[in-house]
C-alpha cells in the first residue's frame, strides 16, 4: 500500500516537471549554490546545488538564509522543502577548508554570520519545514535537516552528528537539537562516539520520521506530509512551533557571544587545526 501510494505520489512531484512550471528564484548571482522555487498548495522548495558534497562555507549559509527570508516573505509559501539537487548527498556540512588556517576575524565571521544565523533562521521558523535527506548528511549535514519538522531519508545515505571523529565539539544547541529527535542517552553515546546511522537505523531512534528507497520517494514523500501539515491553521500551528522552540532559542541568544568565544578558541587550536589539516590531505589523497 505504501510503495503504491508513493509510486503516485513520485509522478506528482516530477522534479523536471517542477522546473518548468514553478517560478524559480535564483538567490544571489546566477551561479548561486541555492535556489528558491515555489510549488504552489502552499508548498516551496530550497534546493541546494554546491558539488561535490554541498559544504557550507560561509556564503552558502548566507544564501539558505536569504532564501528562507524569501519564503517567509512570500505569501504563497507556508511551507519550504530542503532538498539537493546532488544525486547522493544532501550535505557534507560545514566547509573544513573554511577553517583550515584561518585568522580569528575569518572565524568569527564564518561561525557569527554563518551557522549561528542559520540555526536561529531555520529552527526558529515560522514554516513548516521539511528536510527530504536523498544521500548522506554527516555533521552540518545532519544538523540542518535536524532543524527541520519533518524529516525524510532515502535508504543508501548515512546521517549524525559525527563532528568528534574529526576532534571538533559541536556546540550546545547541536546537542539540544540531537536530543529532542532521539532523546539524552541515545544523543550521549551517538555524538560523544561520532556515530553515523544507516537510514534504517536512523528511523530506529527517531532521527528520522521515514524511510523511503530512493531520493525521488523521499522528496515526494516530504511534499505530502507537508500537505498534511498545512492543513493545519498557520495562526495555532506557529505559536505552538514557538512556544516549543523557545526554550532553546532563548538560551541560544543569551549564549551566542560565549558560543563565538568558544568556537574561534576550539577550531584556533593546535589539535584541532592538526586534525583538519589529516582530513584534509587524506580526503585529497583519496580523490587521486
Amino acid at each position: 500500500m505504501r510503495r503504491r501510494g508513493l509510486a503516485q505520489v513520485a509522478r506528482g512531484w516530477d522534479r523536471r516537471r517542477a522546473v518548468r512550471t514553478f517560478t524559480a528564484e535564483p538567490v544571489g548571482d546566477p551561479d548561486s549554490w541555492v535556489t528558491l522555487e515555489r510549488a504552489g498548495d502552499g508548498i516551496g522548495t530550497l534546493s541546494m546545488h554546491k558539488p561535490p558534497v554541498n559544504s557550507m562555507c560561509y556564503g552558502m549559509m548566507r544564501q539558505i538564509i536569504e532564501a528562507h527570508q524569501q519564503a517567509v516573505a512570500d505569501p504563497g509559501i507556508r511551507g519550504l522543502i530542503i532538498r539537493s539537487d546532488l544525486p547522493k548527498v544532501f550535505s557534507a556540512g560545514l566547509d573544513l577548508e573554511c577553517l583550515h588556517n584561518a585568522n580569528r576575524d575569518e572565524l568569527a565571521k564564518f561561525w557569527k554570520g554563518g551557522m549561528q544565523d542559520l540555526f536561529k533562521e531555520i529552527y526558529g521558523s515560522p514554516l513548516v519545514m521539511a528536510a527530504a535527506i536523498g544521500g548522506h548528511a554527516p555533521a552540518g549535514g545532519c544538523f540542518l535537516g535536524l532543524l527541520c519538522d519533518i524529516r525524510i531519508m532515502a535508504r543508501g545515505g548515512r546521517i549524525g552528528l559525527n563532528e568528534t571523529q574529526l576532534g571538533i565539539s559541536p556546540p550546545f544547541y547541536f546537542f539540544d537539537a540531537y536530543r529532542g529527535a532521539i532523546g539524552l542517552r541515545q544523543a550521549e553515546k551517538a555524538m560523544q562516539l561520532g556515530t553515523l546511522f544507516s537510514a534504517d537505523e536512523a528511523l530506529d531512534i527517531g532521527l528520522v520520521d521515514t524511510v523511503v528507497n530512493t531520493k525521488e520517494e523521499a522528496e515526494a514523500l516530504a511534499a505530502e506530509e507537508m500537505r498534511q501539515w498545512l492543513a493545519v491553521p498557520d495562526v495555532g500551528r506557529r505559536l505552538t512551533k514557538n512556544t516549543i522552540r523557545k526554550l532553546v532559542l532563548d538560551e541560544f541568544c543569551a549564549a551566542r557571544p560565549d558560543d563565538l568565544q568558544r568556537f574561534c578558541d576550539h577550531v584556533e587550536s593546535e589539535k584541532v587545526q592538526a586534525s583538519i589539516s589529516e582530513y584534509l590531505a587524506a580526503l585529497k589523497g583519496a580523490k587521486k
